[in-house]
């Protein structure tokens, strides 16, 4: 028996050596994992390696340090070999990513080592169950050979026929015997003890614990294990466990798996076998603490479905125009990812919040009609922290108790354990909150990451659904007056077209507004225009009342008979002239059938220019002071066509240039008013022209002009360069403008693109979805189209955004104080990058000093135009100083 026990011992320390074995090859794997982490992470942790070095040492040699034999299995100590081998490769990746290396080199080889390490353990545990084997069967061996020797004493014993007093001495020896052999048993259970993992032994019948080591019993806090369940000390339960693996356990087999145990809140790694305790047939298992291991893997992962979650619910809440689907859509992703109870929206109404969108697993009974007008006093524990634009966290209902006073009752009533709560805010003000009910403990710093991302995009969503609300009411309708507006003007004249009403028109624009706004305000502008629509209010009893542009006015009068109509216009035409507030030219047209409305409303619209022109002869505006009688005169179209062919409009150029090397690009085409020995810059009448709907007759002569001339220097041998010509936007909108430039273009045989578009960005006061239509038509066609003067008004985004062009002019406003404006550098190079990406030129206008052109290219900007390089001239100085034939010099340069 002694020699049993001491041969039990040994076995029972070679098996406690191999288990060390076996856990530190685990833990090289779990360390080389968490220390890949790090490093991908920018964590170095050189101590780490060392550590991982030092074991895989000793696990190849042997270590007094951890307490490591070495083992003496050939392919355990080839596979430890390898992983060192293994482990100098991702050594020299990770030095090689510190030093800026690919992430994915040491990814490939951290796998590498990872797989590597699997089979080492496998190996090992491999070899281990072989030396159970071994040491159960010489303990059987000698087991047998005892009983033949306890055989053999009992035969000799009987054959001496001893008295009843040397039966009880024999007796009395083998109680001794007894007493030694549990002696023994303890001895042999010291080792086992003295191990860090956790171990125990339970009657695979009855599930009785025979014995748990001392870090089993001090992990689940067990003096004494006897007569208790394995299922209640170790997972808390009053019946066997459903996910025993007794059933599964088989002789000289290890059974493996994982799980978290309920207790400890720790993921263990569980061997399982079958052995003999006592005669009887039992399971011993031995648990492996790989808590940090497991996060190491779960917590990418939550990242990971994180991200997925804010991208998918971003994207619902950005492409959805409809704020209740898409905040539907979010609260399900959001509550499905976090596993939680509940998500829900709240909203702060006044003094009171109201759940306005919830989300509930299934099983969980919906709460939102229960949370409606609550007092914001049942948030008062949280307003402090709300206010603050902090979130709130709840890990434990019951630690907050007493602090939330009635805001516990609330959350209690709710089967609310956990919870995060995230202000939502307006303007600056509290708004409301987005929250989770029962996040699981480890998600809970993730429900926080999600919905603070998640909070700011909800809040922009809001902001849009709110401000297109607002759009779709003002769709139709002119703030300023209550008129409708060109949107509802449009419909209206479709259904009209289609029947046959009879219909009167009226067409009224208004005098001298531009001359109000600028010397009183725009104010005062709002002021006459409400006052012109109320005068239109009283005076018509009935019709249709629209604002179509900046200062025009049309009245539509449906089933109204021709004589009565009549009578409203003499009533409104005697009405605005009393009004001192008001002055409008006023166009009136009545047709028997709808269906020619266009052809009405196109007479109203002639017979208001001819009021407008009749009013500015009687009554010269200081919009116009600075101009004679012949200014004036260009009012009449056959003035204006007699001085076009006359050759009062004449045409400067004003060279582009580009940044690099100085040389001229191209240029810009500008017109100019020859009066008498006075050359009229184009702000003196094309404003005039314009208000009477002429300013098509000089654009087309400009475009003409620059036509021929570019024929001309063909024909001379002059280099060609791009010549830009100016249009209003009102030419723009002539149905038959495309049609024009085209013809001009193919009269003279010149191909588009040396000859472009340019047009002002103010679309204010016009039809600026019909001018974009126009622009697009002439893009197509194979114009080039520029955008002058960008940055002076309001319409840069939708300009960028929805009109397609080539080129686009940055204002002199923008290049003016350059040098000293950081903010409009950072501007200028934002545009830059933006117009490379949308395959436009860009422009800069007004260039008159060397420090700006610096500036300029520092920005990116490569093509310029300003004093710095050259003033509009006439033709014949351009040519002079910038073009001459081929072979010839120019004197100027």
């Amino acid at each position: 028996m002694v020699f049993i026990g001491f041969f039990a011992l040994v076995s029972i320390q070679n098996l406690q050596g191999d288990a060390r074995v076996i856990n530190y090859a685990g833990i090289v794997r779990g360390a080389a994992q968490r220390l890949t982490k790090k490093e991908l992470n920018h964590v170095p942790d050189d101590a780490l390696i060392e550590k991982l070095d030092g074991i895989l040492d000793g696990l190849a040699e042997g270590s007094k340090e951890y307490h490591l034999i070495r083992m003496e299995c050939p392919e355990f100590q080839g596979l430890i070999g390898q992983m060192q081998q293994e482990r100098v490769k991702v050594k020299a990746e990770i030095m090689a990513f510190r030093a800026g290396g690919e992430p994915e080199r040491l990814f490939e080889e951290s796998e590498t080592f990872f797989e590597l390490a699997d089979r080492t353990v496998s190996a090992a545990e491999f070899y281990t169950e072989k030396s159970v084997e071994k040491a159960q069967l010489s303990m059987t061996c000698l087991m047998f050979i005892f009983a033949f020797l306890a055989l053999v004493s009992g035969i000799y014993v009987s054959r001496q026929q001893k008295k009843e007093e040397l039966l009880r001495e024999a007796e009395e020896r083998n109680r001794k015997k007894s007493e030694e052999l549990n002696r023994k048993l303890q001895e042999i259970l010291v080792p086992m003890n003295e191990i860090s993992e956790l171990m125990y032994i339970s009657d695979m019948e009855s599930y009785e614990l025979l014995f748990m080591n001392q870090a089993g019993r001090e992990t689940f806090h067990v003096d004494d294990v006897a007569g208790k369940e394995c299922y209640r000390v170790l997972q808390g339960r009053e019946e066997p466990c459903p996910f025993c693996t007794t059933p599964f356990l088989k002789e000289d087999e290890i059974y493996t798996w994982e799980m978290t145990n309920p207790i400890t809140g720790r993921h263990y790694l569980y061997k399982d076998r079958m052995v003999e305790w006592n005669g009887r047939p039992a399971r011993c298992e031995i648990a492996f603490d790989m808590t940090e291991a497991e996060n190491e893997k779960i917590e990418p992962q939550n990242l990971l479905d994180s991200e997925m979650v804010i991208i998918e619910s971003i994207r619902q809440l950005y492409q959805n125009h409809d704020l209740s689907k898409a905040a539907s859509f979010m609260l399900e992703q959001v509550g499905t990812s976090l596993d939680v109870d509940r998500a829900y929206i709240f909203s702060l109404e006044g003094d009171e919040y109201n759940n306005t969108f919830e989300w509930c697993r299934e099983g969980i009974e919906p709460q939102i009609d229960e949370l409606q007008n609550l007092p914001v006093s049942m948030f008062a524990h949280w307003l402090p922290l709300f206010e603050q634009r902090e979130y709130v966290i709840i890990e434990d209902l019951e630690k907050e108790k007493e602090a939330l006073q009635d805001g516990y009752e609330m959350l209690h009533l709710q089967n609310i354990e956990r919870l995060v709560l995230m202000p939502l805010e307006r303007e600056g003000k509290l708004d409301g909150c987005i929250g989770v009910d029962n996040p699981p403990p480890d998600k809970l710093q993730n429900a926080v990451t999600v919905l603070q991302t998640l909070r700011y995009f909800l809040m922009l969503a809001r902001h849009r659904a709110e401000g297109e609300e607002e759009l779709a009411r003002m769709s139709y309708y002119d703030k300023l007056t209550s008129f409708y507006n060109r949107n509802r003007y449009t419909q209206d004249i479709d259904e009209l077209s289609g029947g046959e009403y009879k219909v009167g028109i009226v067409y009224l624009d208004v005098n001298g507004l531009k001359e109000i706004n600028d010397q009183f305000g725009h104010a005062a502008g709002d002021e006459t225009l409400k006052a012109c629509a109320k005068n239109m209010r009283e005076v018509f009893q009935r019709g249709s009342f629209y604002r179509i542009g900046g200062d025009e006015f049309v009245i539509i009068c449906k089933d109204t008979e021709k004589d009565e109509f009549e009578d409203w216009v003499r009533k409104l035409k005697l009405s605005l002239a009393e009004n001192p507030l008001c002055k409008a030219a006023v166009g009136n047209e009545w047709v028997d059938n709808s269906a020619d409305i266009q052809s009405a409303i196109l007479l109203a619209d002639e017979k208001m220019y001819a009021n407008k022109k009749e009013y500015y002869y009687k009554h010269p505006s200081r919009r116009y002071r600075h101009l004679n009688d012949d200014m004036l005169h260009l009012m009449d179209l056959n003035v204006l066509r007699e001085k076009l062919s006359e050759g009062c409009f004449i045409i400067y150029l004003q060279p582009k240039v580009a940044a690099g090397d100085r040389k001229v690009v191209g240029a810009e085409a500008l017109v100019r008013y020859r009066l008498d020995d006075i050359i009229v810059p184009p702000m003196d009448f094309i404003p005039l022209l314009e208000e009477m709907n002429l300013i098509s007759h000089v654009d087309f002569f400009s475009f003409e002009y620059v036509c021929k001339l570019l024929v001309k220097w063909r024909s001379e041998g002059r280099p060609l360069i791009p010549v830009s010509v100016n249009f209003s936007r009102y030419s723009l909108l002539e149905p038959e403008c495309l049609e024009r430039l085209e013809e001009i273009c193919g009269r003279y045989g010149l191909d588009k693109k040396w000859v472009g578009v340019e047009i002002t960005e103010n679309f204010k006061g016009a039809n600026s979805e019909l001018v974009q239509s126009a622009i697009d038509r002439i893009k197509q066609a194979g114009f080039s189209v520029s955008i002058d003067d960008f940055g002076v008004e309001f319409s840069n985004l939708f300009l960028v955004t929805s009109v397609k062009f080539d080129v686009l002019k940055i204002d002199r406003s923008l290049v003016k104080d350059i040098v000293n404006n950081e903010r409009a550098r950072t501007l200028l190079e934002a545009m830059t990058w933006v117009c490379r990406k949308m395959d436009v030129r860009l422009i800069a206008e007004g260039v008159e000093e060397e420090t700006q052109m610096s500036a300029l290219e520092g920005c990116g900007i490569e093509v310029v135009q300003g004093f710095l390089f050259g003033k509009p001239v006439p033709v014949e100085e351009f040519e002079r100083q910038y073009t001459h034939p081929a072979g010839t010099g120019n004197a100027d340069e």
